[in-house]
């Protein structure tokens, strides 16, 4: 029962916070900028903005990139804290330990590596995993959207494949952030 409370909140802040947030916001925002995107694309709108020398990759992407590398660590601490908020109430009614308890146990956890200026270890890396997830997906969202040729067809093909080539990227290179910050 001991553990529960640490396995509960590093594996939240380590692994499965960034990576549920990664694959959340993939699905819904990512298919979002290839949709968009992709649409702009097919109806010539990038090409107006070309026209005009607007540069789309700076007018339409930059803007996305940024956010997503804001958003995605902001939304990650939420993720952990609501994740290790909800691991308290059902330790508290299913297990029946204290919440004072659990919620030591977790601070304790997240406290044995301190480095960087305080941060725990495991928090910080988390939070740089997410912002990485965050770039992938704009920018396979983007890169997709501007790829979408054929009409409505063409977007929906772009937006299908930007979401599974994030799916698989956040995947493979969350197992090489871990390893490159673990070893």
């Amino acid at each position: 029962k001991d553990r529960i409370a640490s396995i509960i909140g590093l594996g939240l802040c380590r692994e499965m916070g960034p990576f549920m947030t990664a694959l959340i916001l993939t699905a819904s925002v990512g298919s979002g900028i290839a949709a968009e995107i992709g649409t702009m694309k097919v109806s010539e709108e990038i090409d107006a903005l070309e026209i005009m020398s607007i540069r789309p990759e700076s007018f339409l992407v930059m803007p996305r990139l940024v956010a997503m590398a804001i958003a995605t660590p902001v939304l990650t601490f939420v993720t952990d804290v609501v994740g290790v908020l909800g691991g308290c109430l059902v330790s508290a009614t299913r297990l029946r330990i204290a919440p004072e308890q659990y919620l030591k146990h977790v601070v304790e956890s997240l406290s044995q590596d301190l480095t960087y200026g305080g941060l725990p270890k495991d928090l910080y890396t988390g939070l740089a995993k997410a912002l990485v997830f965050g770039v992938i997906i704009a920018v396979i969202g983007s890169s997709a959207g501007l790829r979408a040729s054929g009409g409505a067809i063409g977007v929906g093909r772009a937006t299908r494949s930007a979401v599974i080539q994030s799916f698989v990227l956040i995947i493979v290179v969350g197992y090489y952030l871990t390893s490159l910050f673990y070893t």
